[in-house]
């Protein structure tokens, strides 16, 4: 029977092999052990060890172990069966079996105390079955059931879903089939033995039994039987501890340094043998087509199926360079010699054996020789006759050829050397510090230096003056693209498309160091540190299409240099030659990308849940990733709705927002097609609702209608004051009016006038009634004003006196005593002076027998404060009290009290005896004033 599946045979590892890379985790790596049962995967995608000292969880880059203080049973886990809701059970021989499921233990006891041993699960809906090997359990509330025991010939084994309830296998080698109406169907199978060890319902409608040598399977829809023998499936006789699984929907098989993929019709379509060296036990097929290993002493290995397309020779030498030399691909694999690619046979043979280091092989069509270029020869091949120098120290002669001008040149570690081309003969040296390579190109010879291109001309090395300025990197190589162009290839400044004339860099190449490219029928094939670029040539220009490195084939990115044969490319390395198809695809992908944790203001937070706002919030997000490709870094972009509208791109795990406002939003994180979303609430505190700002606002314009109220109420009681006052005022100005008008001096002035008629002295009664009415007029004018200026008062004052000075005849004097530091455009309030000083003349100097005096005196206390002072020396004030009627007294003190009121002065009165030890006192009366404003007094 042809079988349609690949079986890769035991590696011997030879000179040749698979460029296969094993990566091995263990207790290095952070495993608890490395005795590891059982490998599997989850519908998430994480990677499940079932250990001796826990279970193991593992996304790529991290363990996650859970061990009895998670709750497990017991550390020695021997069995993982995963489920489609997500769950991973877990058994072990144990009172109890669960499962773990969101990073928690779930525990369940055995309802009889018995220890339990599961080998097989078996899923539907909710419902659990495991099956051992002498017991079946259900899951039945929070309690595992024996729902089966084996007795001496047959075990009857319970059977999920609605069809059938059960099914046995008796010593006659027949399945016994029990319905739901308990009727029963009896099947013949070739290989149904009633001692088979392990048996198991994979999916509703399949059921397995196997032993070391076979394997039978079960369609319970048809009723049909097939049986499979390990030989014929897998190329093994017997295959030790068999287990089938049902991982990420595919059925698979396993067993000692095996593992199998089920087809359709149940026979094994695909089979990988896992190296000897690895010694597995028990191995699967992950989602990215991975296989993962488990040992009983050194952990995991894994590795990718598409790799073993990938063919590697002589990995344990430095490949300097792979190149056509005259339609043959060679391999200078340093130490080791020139080898030639054998297409049939798709591998590398020797040529010449060399064992120091090699510099370059060359052709030259011109001389039809061959040159092979090492540390101390040259040795050549013409005509299949091998000749060749040897230098006695080292060959400083030439580490490159290139035929010009009837001659080979070649170059050293001094610059550039001419050779006879018959006999190697040393002609002529051309002196140039860090010449690398030469070519011939527009009928010059090109020379590539660590500072650029140079030329050779009329027998002198000299710049290429016209992309000299411009170009002074380091040249490796330099390769023929057309009769107009070449390539450059830089150490550490990327690759250049020239004409001698322009230059331009190619794209994506910047800062990469190239060595010796490969370019033919369009397509140019660019070995660099960062893996092999691959360009079209088109328009004069290239363009970039692919990259071949670390991630997706190559197991380093230091590529020496690189040849396409047919569709695979031969790739130079430090690590061997690796045979690369052109067609490879990297199966390997980014599996999952997710939300770890989340944490507001420090307590952790799940999705669609809400959090009461603070006023310095945080909330941080762990990012993580299950990734099993080798050297890749997490990258991601992530975006906050609705604050954040543009992507931002990332590598750290850790995301940190701060102050957000009451809100509803959406953490989303991507990767590739990998999309994933977080939502999450900032929920308002009682007064960041809409009821509590709508109840504010309403407060609000209450309080304004309130206040607006409350100040017109104010305003209207102010202006009402400021009426008041007004009118008081005008009272008291009136008042003042009167008392300055009062009848006695009027009636004095009066008949002092017609006393000055009658005697005939028509000159002192015209005086007389001028002055009189001038002051009358003063008077009235005066009423009107609030303040009055210091010179203006004095002149009234002194009006008065002089006027009171005519009628009293010669026996009043008064006297002003001004200070020069006074300022007599000071304001003062009016009407205050003069009833004081109409006091002192009638009420001191009148009653005195003698001439009296009036002595007013203005002094400035400060830069605020004035002091005004007006004394008698009549008899004092005590006696010459007279009724009350006539003094002007009262109505001064309304007067002040106004002034006071008003808020505008600050006025203090002092009245004393001027002279108390005489026997006429007088009467002194001081006022102290300020203005309570910036303005001077």
């Amino acid at each position: 029977m042809i079988k349609k599946y690949v079986v890769f045979l035991f590696f011997i590892w030879t000179l040749s092999s698979p460029a296969q890379e094993y990566t091995n985790y263990s207790e290095k790596d952070g495993l608890p052990s490395n005795n590891v049962y059982k490998v599997t995967q989850d519908i998430n995608g994480f990677i499940w060890m079932a250990t001796n000292e826990g279970v193991v969880k593992f996304n790529g880059s991290e363990f996650k172990i859970f061990t009895t203080k998670d709750g497990l049973p017991t550390n020695d886990v021997w069995n993982l069966f995963p489920a489609r809701d997500g769950k991973m059970w877990y058994g072990a021989k144990s009172k109890s079996m669960g499962y773990i499921f969101e990073d928690k233990v779930y525990n369940f006891p055995s309802a009889n105390d018995q220890i339990m041993s599961a080998t097989n699960a078996s899923f539907d809906g909710d419902e659990i079955l495991a099956i051992g090997s002498t017991n079946a359990y259900q899951l039945k509330g929070d309690l595992w059931q024996i729902v089966s025991l084996r007795p001496s010939y047959d075990f009857s084994v319970p059977l999920l879903g609605d069809k059938f309830k059960s099914i046995n296998e008796n010593a006659e080698e027949n399945f016994i089939l029990t319905d739901k109406n308990n009727k029963t169907y009896t099947l013949k199978g070739s290989n149904i033995l009633h001692n088979n060890y392990h048996r198991g319902q994979l999916t509703d409608s399949l059921y397995f039994t196997f032993k070391e040598y076979f394997y039978n399977l079960l369609n319970l829809n048809s009723k049909e039987i097939k049986s499979f023998r390990y030989e014929d499936e897998l190329g093994v006789q017997r295959l030790e501890r068999a287990r089938m699984n049902l991982v990420n929907d595919q059925i698979q098989i396993t067993g000692d340094h095996v593992v199998g993929i089920l087809d359709s019709d149940l026979s094994i379509k695909t089979a990988y043998h896992i190296p000897s060296f690895i010694a597995s036990h028990n191995s699967f097929i992950d989602k990215e087509n991975n296989i993962w290993a488990a040992t009983f002493s050194n952990g995991v290995y894994k590795y990718n199926v598409n790799d073993l397309d990938i063919k590697k020779e002589y990995s344990n030498y430095q490949i300097n360079d792979i190149k056509n030399i005259n339609g043959t691909t060679y391999a200078i694999i340093n130490d080791q010699g020139f080898y030639s690619y054998d297409k049939a046979k798709n591998e590398f043979i020797l040529d010449l054996k060399k064992t120091d280091y090699l510099y370059d092989l060359t052709y030259i069509q011109e001389t039809d020789t061959k040159y092979y270029m090492s540390n101390y020869d040259i040795q050549t091949v013409h005509k299949n006759q091998k000749t060749g120098i040897t230098f006695p120290l080292k060959n400083e002669l030439a580490r490159s050829l290139v035929y010009f001008n009837d001659l080979l040149y070649g170059y050293n570690t001094i610059g550039v050397s001419s050779i006879n081309p018959k006999n190697l003969d040393f002609i002529k040296a051309f002196p140039q510090p860090g010449t690398r390579c030469l070519s011939v190109f527009k009928q010059q010879l090109i020379i590539g230096t660590s500072t650029g291109l140079k030329r050779l001309v009329d027998g002198k090395i000299e710049d290429l003056n016209t992309i000299h300025k411009e170009f002074s990197y380091p040249v490796n190589g330099i390769t023929i693209i057309s009769n107009d162009q070449i390539l450059l290839t830089t150490d550490g400044y990327g690759a250049y498309l020239t004409d001698l004339t322009n230059i331009h860099l190619l794209e994506k190449s910047e800062f990469l160091s190239c060595d010796h490219a490969f370019f033919e029928n369009q397509e140019l094939y660019l070995p660099t540190n960062n893996g092999v670029y691959q360009y079209t040539y088109a328009n004069e220009s290239f363009q970039l299409q692919r990259t071949w490195n670390r991630s997706n084939g190559l197991p380093t990115n230091k590529i020496n240099g690189v040849e396409k044969v047919g569709d695979v490319l031969l790739v130079a390395t430090n690590q061997g030659i690796i045979h690369l198809p052109i067609d490879y695809k990297v199966t390997s992908s980014l599996v999952n990308i997710f939300i770890e944790e989340a944490v507001y203001n420090g307590q952790a937070v799940c999705a669609g849940q809400g959090e009461l706002y603070s006023r310095s919030n945080t909330l941080s997000f762990t990012v993580n990733s299950i990734d099993y490709r080798p050297y890749s870094k997490l990258s991601y972009q992530f975006k906050l709705s609705p604050s954040q509208k543009e992507w931002t791109t990332t590598t750290s795990k850790n995301i940190t927002f701060s102050d957000l406002s009451p809100e509803e939003y959406q953490l989303e994180i991507r990767s590739g097609d990998l999309i994933k979303s977080f939502d999450f609430k900032v929920l308002p505190r009682w007064y960041q609702s809409w009821i509590f700002y709508i109840a504010l606002l309403l407060l609000l314009v209450a309080l304004i209608i309130y206040i607006t109220k409350y100040l017109a109420g104010k305003s209207e009681i102010k202006r009402n004051e400021e009426l008041l006052r007004s009118k008081e005022l005008s009272e008291l100005q009136l008042k003042a009016l009167r008392s300055q008008m009062n009848p006695h001096f009027v009636f004095n002035s009066l008949t002092a006038i017609q006393y000055y008629i009658n005697e005939n002295d028509f000159e002192t009664s015209d005086r007389y009634l001028v002055k009189f009415s001038r002051l009358i007029r003063e008077f009235f004018e005066l009423s009107k004003e609030q303040l009055v200026s210091v010179n203006r008062e004095i002149q009234l004052l002194s009006n008065y006196l002089a006027l009171e000075q005519l009628r009293f005849k010669g026996k009043l004097n008064y006297i002003f005593e001004i200070d020069p530091e006074l300022d007599r455009t000071d304001q003062l309030p009016s009407m205050l002076l003069q009833p004081i000083v109409e006091n002192a003349v009638n009420h001191g100097v009148f009653n005195k027998e003698s001439t009296g005096t009036v002595l007013i005196k203005f002094q400035r206390i400060s830069k605020e404060k004035i002091q005004i002072s007006i004394q008698d020396d009549g008899k004092g004030y005590e006696n010459s009290k007279e009724d009350d009627r006539f003094k002007s007294t009262s109505v001064l003190e309304d007067r002040l009290k106004y002034l006071r009121e008003s808020g505008v002065w600050e006025i203090n009165v002092e009245r004393k005896d001027a002279f108390p030890d005489k026997k006429d006192k007088g009467h002194k009366v001081s006022f102290l004033l300020k203005r309570l404003t910036d303005e001077k007094i």
